[in-house]
């Protein structure tokens, strides 16, 4: 049972890795989008619309990322709280091997400090990442003369 659970909380950890990674692709495209948009390439008016799809979208990108995240903190956060039951029930069982207390508390540790994936601490998670893709560099340039001709 005790492995289980660490078991649960590193595949949570190895998925959200893996998805993680995909948050960025959304920001590409919207990056080029605001791009696109720019004066140097072509004179294309920017719809009202256009400018509340591309939102919506981040938007949309942004709260599925936070949901996950959210997600995974509360499975590793049940399985400290189950870990911490057991211990205590094996700290009152008299009957019980030292080595179990030892491996349940190692487990509880290995939980808690578990740093991939949803786990990353909130710096270095893919969200606050993403958010940079767009204004960071000469795509900040972009984005603020779009943003000052955007016709509303």
């Amino acid at each position: 049972r005790v492995s289980n659970e660490l078991e649960l909380v590193r595949l949570v950890a190895l998925r959200t890795e893996a998805v993680g990674k995909l948050i960025f692709y959304p920001f590409i495209v919207w990056f080029i989008m605001f791009v696109a948009r720019f004066d140097y390439f072509d004179r294309w008016n920017t719809p009202p619309m256009l400018v509340t799809v591309i939102c919506l979208g981040a938007l949309l990108a942004w709260s599925s990322a936070f949901l996950l995240r959210r997600s995974a903190e509360k499975t590793r956060t049940g399985s400290v709280g189950r870990l911490k039951e057991l211990l205590r029930t094996a700290k009152k069982d008299e009957n019980q091997d030292a080595t179990l207390n030892g491996y349940i508390q190692f487990a509880i540790d290995e939980v808690e400090s578990i740093r991939t994936g949803a786990f990353l601490p909130f710096t270095q998670h893919p969200v606050l990442q993403s958010l940079l893709v767009p204004f960071g560099g000469v795509g900040g340039i972009y984005l603020v003369d779009f943003l000052a001709k955007v016709n509303f």
